[in-house]
Protein backbone atom coordinates (compact mmCIF):
# COMPACT_ATOMS: atom_id res chain seq x y z
CA UNK A 1 0.00 0.00 0.00
CA UNK A 2 1.37 3.42 -1.14
CA UNK A 3 1.17 6.75 1.22
CA UNK A 4 -1.64 7.95 -1.26
CA UNK A 5 -3.90 5.14 0.58
CA UNK A 6 -5.57 2.30 -1.20
CA UNK A 7 -6.61 2.79 -4.92
CA UNK A 8 -9.13 -0.51 -4.74
CA UNK A 9 -11.75 -1.46 -2.23
CA UNK A 10 -11.03 -5.65 -1.84
CA UNK A 11 -13.14 -7.85 0.19
CA UNK A 12 -12.72 -10.51 2.53
CA UNK A 13 -12.46 -13.34 -0.79
CA UNK A 14 -10.49 -10.84 -2.35
CA UNK A 15 -12.45 -9.34 -4.46
CA UNK A 16 -11.66 -6.11 -5.95
CA UNK A 17 -14.87 -4.11 -5.87
CA UNK A 18 -16.86 -1.38 -8.13
CA UNK A 19 -18.76 1.47 -7.37
CA UNK A 20 -21.79 -0.75 -8.05
CA UNK A 21 -20.53 -3.81 -6.04
CA UNK A 22 -20.49 -0.91 -3.10
CA UNK A 23 -23.12 0.33 -3.60
CA UNK A 24 -25.15 -2.87 -4.00
CA UNK A 25 -23.59 -3.92 -0.19
CA UNK A 26 -24.69 -0.83 1.37
CA UNK A 27 -27.94 -1.33 0.10
CA UNK A 28 -28.01 -4.87 1.59
CA UNK A 29 -26.75 -3.70 5.07
CA UNK A 30 -29.24 -0.44 5.10
CA UNK A 31 -32.25 -3.02 4.54
CA UNK A 32 -30.87 -5.25 7.49
CA UNK A 33 -30.77 -1.79 9.95
CA UNK A 34 -34.32 -0.90 8.91
CA UNK A 35 -36.00 -4.21 9.44
CA UNK A 36 -33.80 -4.21 12.98
CA UNK A 37 -36.44 -2.22 15.04
CA UNK A 38 -33.20 -1.59 18.02
CA UNK A 39 -31.54 0.36 15.69
CA UNK A 40 -34.57 2.65 15.13
CA UNK A 41 -33.16 6.35 15.03
CA UNK A 42 -29.55 6.13 13.74
CA UNK A 43 -27.49 7.53 10.63
CA UNK A 44 -28.63 5.85 7.74
CA UNK A 45 -26.06 7.82 5.32
CA UNK A 46 -24.13 5.93 2.92
CA UNK A 47 -20.97 7.58 5.06
CA UNK A 48 -21.84 6.37 7.66
CA UNK A 49 -22.79 2.60 7.41
CA UNK A 50 -19.96 2.51 4.75
CA UNK A 51 -17.70 3.01 7.73
CA UNK A 52 -18.59 -0.27 9.11
CA UNK A 53 -18.27 -2.34 5.93
CA UNK A 54 -14.51 -0.78 5.57
CA UNK A 55 -14.32 -2.38 8.79
CA UNK A 56 -15.11 -5.94 8.10
CA UNK A 57 -14.14 -6.25 4.39
CA UNK A 58 -17.21 -5.64 3.04
CA UNK A 59 -18.77 -8.86 4.13
CA UNK A 60 -22.22 -7.55 4.97
CA UNK A 61 -23.30 -9.80 7.58
CA UNK A 62 -20.35 -8.83 10.02
CA UNK A 63 -20.72 -5.23 9.46
CA UNK A 64 -24.16 -5.40 10.81
CA UNK A 65 -22.62 -7.87 13.31
CA UNK A 66 -20.38 -4.71 13.97
CA UNK A 67 -22.91 -2.17 14.11
CA UNK A 68 -25.16 -3.67 16.19
CA UNK A 69 -22.89 -3.96 18.91
CA UNK A 70 -21.34 -0.70 18.32
CA UNK A 71 -24.90 0.72 19.10
CA UNK A 72 -26.03 -1.19 21.92
CA UNK A 73 -22.69 -0.19 23.60
CA UNK A 74 -23.57 3.21 23.02
CA UNK A 75 -27.15 2.92 24.59
CA UNK A 76 -25.48 1.06 27.11
CA UNK A 77 -22.73 4.05 27.82
CA UNK A 78 -23.78 6.76 26.55
CA UNK A 79 -21.44 9.36 28.69
CA UNK A 80 -18.78 7.86 27.25
CA UNK A 81 -19.89 9.32 23.95
CA UNK A 82 -20.14 12.42 21.84
CA UNK A 83 -23.64 13.99 22.32
CA UNK A 84 -21.69 17.86 21.83
CA UNK A 85 -19.68 19.61 18.94
CA UNK A 86 -16.23 21.31 19.19
CA UNK A 87 -17.55 24.61 19.68
CA UNK A 88 -18.99 23.42 22.79
CA UNK A 89 -15.80 22.00 24.02
CA UNK A 90 -13.66 24.84 22.81
CA UNK A 91 -11.97 25.13 26.31
CA UNK A 92 -10.85 21.57 26.41
CA UNK A 93 -9.87 20.89 22.75
CA UNK A 94 -7.59 24.94 22.89
CA UNK A 95 -5.49 22.78 25.86
CA UNK A 96 -3.92 21.03 22.79
CA UNK A 97 -3.61 17.94 24.39
CA UNK A 98 -5.46 16.44 21.33
CA UNK A 99 -5.41 17.26 17.66
CA UNK A 100 -5.36 15.38 13.96
CA UNK A 101 -2.18 16.16 12.15
CA UNK A 102 -2.44 17.37 8.50
CA UNK A 103 -0.10 13.95 7.34
CA UNK A 104 -0.96 10.51 7.08
CA UNK A 105 1.75 7.67 7.99
CA UNK A 106 2.99 5.48 5.49
CA UNK A 107 0.03 3.01 5.00
CA UNK A 108 -1.92 6.52 4.38
CA UNK A 109 -3.85 6.10 7.61
CA UNK A 110 -4.77 9.65 9.14
CA UNK A 111 -2.23 10.61 12.03
CA UNK A 112 -4.10 11.42 15.77
CA UNK A 113 -1.89 13.18 17.81
CA UNK A 114 -2.36 12.78 22.15
CA UNK A 115 -0.13 14.60 24.09
CA UNK A 116 -1.08 13.05 27.62
CA UNK A 117 0.83 15.99 29.56
CA UNK A 118 -1.31 18.31 28.78
CA UNK A 119 -5.08 16.59 29.33
CA UNK A 120 -6.16 18.18 32.43
CA UNK A 121 -7.14 15.62 34.65
CA UNK A 122 -8.64 18.47 36.97
CA UNK A 123 -11.10 19.56 34.71
CA UNK A 124 -11.66 16.23 32.41
CA UNK A 125 -12.12 12.57 32.89
CA UNK A 126 -11.33 9.51 30.83
CA UNK A 127 -15.55 10.24 29.33
CA UNK A 128 -14.78 13.57 28.22
CA UNK A 129 -11.40 12.39 26.66
CA UNK A 130 -13.00 9.86 24.88
CA UNK A 131 -16.18 12.21 23.37
CA UNK A 132 -13.38 14.69 22.25
CA UNK A 133 -10.85 11.58 20.37
CA UNK A 134 -14.72 10.39 18.83
CA UNK A 135 -15.10 14.36 17.48
CA UNK A 136 -11.59 14.20 15.88
CA UNK A 137 -12.39 11.21 14.52
CA UNK A 138 -15.63 12.10 12.75
CA UNK A 139 -14.10 15.09 11.45
CA UNK A 140 -12.18 13.03 9.17
CA UNK A 141 -14.14 9.92 9.13
CA UNK A 142 -16.52 11.59 5.87
CA UNK A 143 -12.91 10.35 3.58
CA UNK A 144 -13.15 7.55 1.51
CA UNK A 145 -8.97 6.88 2.24
CA UNK A 146 -9.67 7.21 6.03
CA UNK A 147 -12.37 4.84 6.11
CA UNK A 148 -10.50 2.16 3.91
CA UNK A 149 -7.06 3.33 5.63
CA UNK A 150 -7.47 3.50 9.04
CA UNK A 151 -6.48 5.63 11.76
CA UNK A 152 -2.38 6.22 13.78
CA UNK A 153 -2.24 7.63 16.95
CA UNK A 154 0.81 8.99 18.23
CA UNK A 155 0.49 9.46 22.36
CA UNK A 156 3.03 11.12 23.71
CA UNK A 157 3.54 10.15 27.49
CA UNK A 158 5.98 13.10 28.48
CA UNK A 159 4.17 14.46 31.55
CA UNK A 160 2.11 11.73 31.98
CA UNK A 161 0.64 12.37 35.74
CA UNK A 162 -0.56 11.01 38.99
CA UNK A 163 -4.05 12.04 38.34
CA UNK A 164 -4.29 10.06 34.69
CA UNK A 165 -2.63 7.14 36.35
CA UNK A 166 -5.39 6.99 38.54
CA UNK A 167 -7.68 7.18 35.93
CA UNK A 168 -6.69 3.57 34.59
CA UNK A 169 -9.46 1.41 36.21
CA UNK A 170 -10.59 -1.54 35.56
CA UNK A 171 -14.13 -0.05 34.27
CA UNK A 172 -12.45 2.44 32.14
CA UNK A 173 -9.92 -0.01 30.27
CA UNK A 174 -12.77 -2.47 29.73
CA UNK A 175 -14.73 0.60 28.19
CA UNK A 176 -11.54 1.93 26.55
CA UNK A 177 -10.96 -2.01 25.12
CA UNK A 178 -14.40 -2.40 23.76
CA UNK A 179 -15.07 0.76 22.01
CA UNK A 180 -11.39 0.02 20.04
CA UNK A 181 -12.46 -3.00 18.95
CA UNK A 182 -16.31 -1.78 18.13
CA UNK A 183 -15.83 2.07 16.93
CA UNK A 184 -16.65 2.21 12.94
CA UNK A 185 -13.03 2.99 11.65
CA UNK A 186 -10.97 0.13 9.80
CA UNK A 187 -8.22 0.07 12.71
CA UNK A 188 -6.53 1.98 15.05
CA UNK A 189 -2.61 1.61 15.41
CA UNK A 190 -1.19 2.79 18.56
CA UNK A 191 2.58 4.39 18.70
CA UNK A 192 3.56 5.38 22.08
CA UNK A 193 6.46 8.15 22.10
CA UNK A 194 8.95 9.04 25.01
CA UNK A 195 9.03 7.99 28.67
CA UNK A 196 7.67 8.14 31.76
CA UNK A 197 8.84 6.28 35.33
CA UNK A 198 4.78 5.84 35.29
CA UNK A 199 4.73 3.37 32.42
CA UNK A 200 5.81 0.17 33.10
CA UNK A 201 2.82 0.52 35.59
CA UNK A 202 -0.10 1.90 33.75
CA UNK A 203 0.96 -1.27 31.18
CA UNK A 204 1.22 -3.89 33.70
CA UNK A 205 -2.53 -2.43 34.76
CA UNK A 206 -4.06 -2.18 31.00
CA UNK A 207 -2.26 -5.14 29.51
CA UNK A 208 -4.18 -7.57 31.23
CA UNK A 209 -7.69 -6.26 29.98
CA UNK A 210 -6.21 -5.85 26.08
CA UNK A 211 -7.19 -8.58 23.48
CA UNK A 212 -4.41 -9.57 21.79
CA UNK A 213 -5.31 -8.00 18.21
CA UNK A 214 -4.76 -4.55 20.28
CA UNK A 215 -1.44 -5.43 21.90
CA UNK A 216 -0.03 -6.50 18.34
CA UNK A 217 -1.42 -2.84 16.94
CA UNK A 218 0.75 -1.14 20.02
CA UNK A 219 4.27 0.31 19.09
CA UNK A 220 6.23 1.21 21.78
CA UNK A 221 8.95 3.42 20.28
CA UNK A 222 9.63 5.91 23.21
CA UNK A 223 12.64 8.54 21.67
CA UNK A 224 14.09 6.46 19.39
CA UNK A 225 12.51 8.76 16.40
CA UNK A 226 14.13 6.23 13.68
CA UNK A 227 11.71 3.35 15.08
CA UNK A 228 8.66 5.72 14.87
CA UNK A 229 9.72 6.45 11.39
CA UNK A 230 9.89 3.10 10.01
CA UNK A 231 5.64 4.43 10.57
CA UNK A 232 5.53 7.88 10.09
CA UNK A 233 7.97 9.73 7.46
CA UNK A 234 9.89 12.40 8.88
CA UNK A 235 8.89 14.46 6.25
CA UNK A 236 5.62 14.92 7.35
CA UNK A 237 6.41 14.95 11.27
CA UNK A 238 7.15 18.10 13.01
CA UNK A 239 11.06 18.66 14.66
CA UNK A 240 9.72 17.60 18.26
CA UNK A 241 9.37 13.74 16.92
CA UNK A 242 12.80 13.82 14.98
CA UNK A 243 11.29 14.97 11.95
CA UNK A 244 11.65 17.24 9.07
CA UNK A 245 8.05 18.54 8.68
CA UNK A 246 6.50 21.90 9.53
CA UNK A 247 5.87 22.72 13.23
CA UNK A 248 2.63 21.84 14.75
CA UNK A 249 0.05 25.03 14.24
CA UNK A 250 -2.00 24.12 16.76
CA UNK A 251 -4.49 27.17 16.22
CA UNK A 252 -4.99 26.63 12.56
CA UNK A 253 -6.12 23.34 13.23
CA UNK A 254 -8.16 23.69 15.96
CA UNK A 255 -10.33 26.43 13.53
CA UNK A 256 -10.53 23.46 10.92
CA UNK A 257 -11.78 21.38 13.76
CA UNK A 258 -14.56 24.53 14.65
CA UNK A 259 -15.24 24.56 11.15
CA UNK A 260 -16.66 20.89 10.90
CA UNK A 261 -19.01 22.68 14.02
CA UNK A 262 -22.22 22.35 11.38
CA UNK A 263 -21.37 19.02 10.17
CA UNK A 264 -20.83 17.12 13.37
CA UNK A 265 -23.62 18.95 15.09
CA UNK A 266 -25.95 17.27 12.16
CA UNK A 267 -24.51 13.93 13.23
CA UNK A 268 -25.53 14.55 16.93
CA UNK A 269 -29.30 14.88 16.05
CA UNK A 270 -28.97 11.36 15.37
CA UNK A 271 -27.08 10.20 17.99
CA UNK A 272 -29.70 12.08 20.11
CA UNK A 273 -32.60 9.96 18.09
CA UNK A 274 -30.58 6.26 18.52
CA UNK A 275 -30.42 6.79 22.42
CA UNK A 276 -34.22 7.43 22.98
Amino acid sequence: MTSEGREEVIDSNGEVLTAEDIAKRLQELRELVIADNKLKGIRMDDNYLVRFLYCCDFNVQEAFKRLQEFHNMVKENPDWFTCLSPLERRVQIETQAKVMLPCKDKDGRAVYLCRIGKVDAGSSDPKQEAQLDEMWFEAILNDSKAMGNGISIVIDINGYSWKLFRWLTPTNLKMATKAIQLFPCKEFIFHVVNNSFLLKASVNIAWPFMSEDIKKRIKFHFGDWSSLHEHISPEVLPPEYGGRGPAINFEKLAEWFFDQDARIREYLKYRQLSLQ
